[in-house]
């Protein structure tokens, strides 16, 4: 019997209806001048759409080796950054077609997870890289969003530690080949390194994008540092790729002091 390469369309269409709900009715139900309406509508998107996305794994029949739970911190962070972007769009034209092009990529971000379960599919490496490079943004977005909160420095280095953990850790986990209890020490380890990064540009007078631009030079850092060691490929190219990003990442910082 052929395995089931992709999720099932009724169960996806279910899913991903709910999450389209949680985003019109967050835009409808709360002001987008209330930060504390925005973001209990953001975690509650993420809460749905994270929960939905594991029940939806579940499904995978030649799924790795892994909890479950993991498939549902990319989307949940997904859907809670596009919750928050379609609350900041004016309601007309523009909101409903964010609301489409939300949700449909929403539904490629749970299906890209759903493809990266089974190691043999072909599609796996094109869908582990998307994958990859939305954490990336998300991390990014990550660190804009708190620079620009303003809250205060131990809650905001707290905040940013413990999303930067999970993220490293399902992007450790995109490698079939890793070891996930391993994996987690050292998101553990990324996610320190980005709350210290977030502790310190809480006190420093840059820019919001120059502090997540920074963040996000030292979180690939470390987080290509450790991933090479994990999967025990860590040689002299790859030093030399992350001395330079190292470096680009001094450079910034002291252009954004000045």
């Amino acid at each position: 019997m052929r395995p089931q390469r992709l999720p099932d369309v009724n169960r996806l269409s279910l899913v991903g209806g709910l999450v389209t709900l949680v985003f019109a009715a967050g835009r409808f139900a709360v002001d987008a001048n209330d930060s504390a309406a925005t973001t209990a509508v953001a975690g509650l998107a993420a809460l749905l759409a994270g929960t939905g996305a594991v029940t939806l794994m579940r499904s995978q029949p030649t799924a790795v080796d892994q909890p479950g739970w993991l498939t549902g911190i990319v989307p949940a962070a997904a859907a809670a950054v596009l919750g928050l972007s379609l609350v900041q769009l004016p309601i007309g034209i523009p909101w409903w077609l964010g609301l489409a092009a939300a949700a449909a990529l929403w539904l490629l971000v749970v299906v890209a997870e759903y493809v990266t379960l089974d190691p043999t599919e072909g599609r796996r490496p094109l869908a582990a890289l998307g994958l990859n490079v939305l954490i990336y943004i998300l991390i990014f977005v990550l660190f804009t969003a708190l620079a620009t909160g303003r809250a205060r420095a131990a809650v905001s280095a707290t905040l940013c530690g413990v999303l930067a953990s999970l993220l490293a850790w399902r992007l450790f986990a995109l490698d079939p080949r890793s070891d996930i209890g391993r994996a987690g020490l050292y998101a553990v380890v990324v996610g320190l390194v980005a709350a210290e990064v977030m502790w310190a540009v809480s006190y420093w007078r840059v820019r919001p994008v120059t502090a997540a631009a920074i963040g996000l030079a030292l979180f690939y850092l470390t987080a290509g540092l450790l991933g090479a060691q994990l999967q025990a490929r860590l040689r002299r190219r790859l030093w030399i790729e992350y001395a330079v990003v190292g470096v680009l990442a001094v450079v910034v910082a002291v252009l954004g002091s000045l």
